[in-house]
């Protein structure tokens, strides 16, 4: 079976945009609408190309080509959390194989020394994707990283006494919830939550800004405020149909002892689109490395993790 690599940078937004929102595992990362708000900074190295097997595509994959470290890579995703190959459908074993030789010859013509695919927890697919996995594997790509991602399942994760304890100290005191607060207030907490790591926020609040005229609904945002003060907050976005998740978990550090976040985020699960299956807590590790404090505090809302997966090919 024969899979060759299309052009699709000419296609239109909604085209591609349709194709991965009926994928089986496209996520609001996979989309042009979501990659648009960083303007040029990949003008140039970022590609967008189908599989086509039998004249139909099968699969899509947005990339970019960098240099690192002396190395020309192709990465998927760039720029965002999810990548990977995004297939229309299920393929069978031979299909996988040919999508996968495809994508190899790409690298190969493209001088790549290395390809990265970080693909989405298992939540976010709506049918198995192993056959696509196992031919990565037999082809030569590495299972390089396993990060886990803590994930709140509908029935099934349980909030601990701990974190009950937690949001019901916050009621006490009065903390207030706001579902529709100003930008303002969520970046304000959002910079003393990054201000005491010494590391900027992922986007900047006008970054941010763009993203949510971009997508609107699928970004939210709630902010608790102890006396008017704000002093937790989420900005959420919803990956797909069934997922939705926590991007900016953040607390003013010097709010921590009023519990408003553990608050915050047990009312913000008991408000969960009725279509909602699965929140996001994002990595609980990185680079296979475990953050246990944040493993800890995570804990208290849900113990589920799921994989979200890394595979490298390496030119020989």
């Amino acid at each position: 079976m024969h899979c060759e690599v299309v052009d699709l940078s000419e296609e239109s937004e909604v085209d591609w945009d349709t194709a991965i929102e009926r994928s089986v595992n496209g996520t609001l990362f996979h989309l042009r609408k979501f990659l648009a708000y960083h303007i040029n900074r990949f003008s140039g190295r970022e590609y967008f190309v189908g599989f086509q097997v039998r004249g139909q595509i099968v699969a899509r994959l947005c990339f970019s080509v960098l240099k690192r470290d002396g190395l020309r890579l192709l990465l998927s995703p760039y720029g965002a959390s999810y990548g990977g190959l995004v297939f229309m459908r299920p393929p069978a074993f031979q299909e996988a194989i040919a999508v996968t030789d495809a994508l190899i010859r790409l690298g190969r013509e493209m001088l790549v020394d290395e390809i990265h695919l970080a693909y989405p927890i298992k939540a976010c697919l709506r049918a198995s994707l192993d056959t696509a996995d196992f031919a990565l594997l037999n082809r030569g790509f590495e299972l390089s990283v396993r990060d886990i991602t803590s994930v709140y399942v509908r029935g099934t994760s349980k909030i601990s006494d701990r974190g009950r304890r937690s949001a019901q100290k916050a009621a006490r005191l009065g903390v207030t919830l706001d579902w529709d607060p100003s930008l303002a207030d969520f970046w304000q907490v959002v910079e003393a939550t990054y201000s005491k790591h010494g590391v900027p926020p992922t986007h900047s609040v006008e970054e941010f800004d763009t993203l949510r005229h971009l997508l609107g609904s699928r970004i939210t945002l709630c902010v608790a405020h102890v006396d008017g003060y704000p002093a937790a907050a989420l900005g959420c976005f919803r990956l797909t149909h069934q997922v939705d998740s926590a991007f900016y978990i953040c607390s003013d550090p010097y709010q921590n002892k009023t519990q408003a976040l553990s608050f915050l985020i047990s009312e913000r699960l008991a408000r969960m689109d009725a279509d909602v299956s699965y929140f996001s807590f994002g990595t609980s590790s990185y680079e296979m490395v475990p953050r246990e404090n944040i493993f800890q505090f995570k804990e208290n809302f849900t113990k589920i993790g799921m994989f979200r997966d890394t595979y490298t090919w390496k030119a020989s």
